[in-house]
């Protein structure tokens, strides 16, 4: 493993849990909406998810 690179993320969504019914997979990260912004100490991501 290369101690040079950190990845930290945030994530957001629908909280779930055992009992909650998942009726869909994430098929893929699709461009719509990709953001890739350059900040103080690395770079700041927004990805969609296609489910």
């Amino acid at each position: 493993m290369n101690s040079a690179f950190k990845l930290t993320a945030i994530c957001f969504g629908q909280k779930v849990n055992a009992d909650t019914p998942l009726h869909h997979y994430v098929k893929a990260a699709t461009y719509h909406l990709l953001k890739v912004k350059k900040i103080t100490g690395g770079y700041k991501l927004q990805v969609l998810l296609d489910i």
